[in-house]
């Protein structure tokens, strides 16, 4: 069926560069030697901007008073954390965070379900 897909589709995209590589230089080598230009990488999953800064904005400061803000636009800034994974405090303070998120996680479970959102609900 993957076949027909890729005969069948303008494009095939791999998601991320690893994976297209993988599509290109293997699963589909054959169709890929006959159209390249066929063959994408279009990553478009979540980026970590929108992931830690508007889902976790607590944990966002907190990094930002460790290491500043420049993570936001730059991710592999995000490594001089490296530097505290022998401190005592950040680490108690990252658990903390761990268990507050953890704990409004269940709470949002437990206020859906309220309103009808168990285990036998549908859209």
């Amino acid at each position: 069926m993957a076949n027909l897909c890729v005969a069948g589709s303008h494009s095939v995209n791999g998601v991320s560069a690893l994976h297209s590589e993988i599509l290109k230089d293997t699963v589909f080598h054959d169709f890929y030697t006959i159209t390249p230009a066929k063959f994408t990488n279009v990553t478009n999953g979540i980026a970590f901007r929108r992931w830690l800064c508007q889902s976790n904005p607590q944990l966002t400061d907190y990094l930002t008073e460790l290491i500043g803000d420049d993570f936001i636009k730059h991710s592999d800034r995000l490594l001089t954390l490296r530097d505290y994974k022998d401190d005592p405090a950040v680490l108690d303070q990252l658990q903390k965070d761990q268990a507050r998120q953890q704990r409004a996680l269940c709470q949002g479970g437990e206020e859906a379900e309220r309103r009808g959102a168990g285990p036998g609900f549908h859209l």
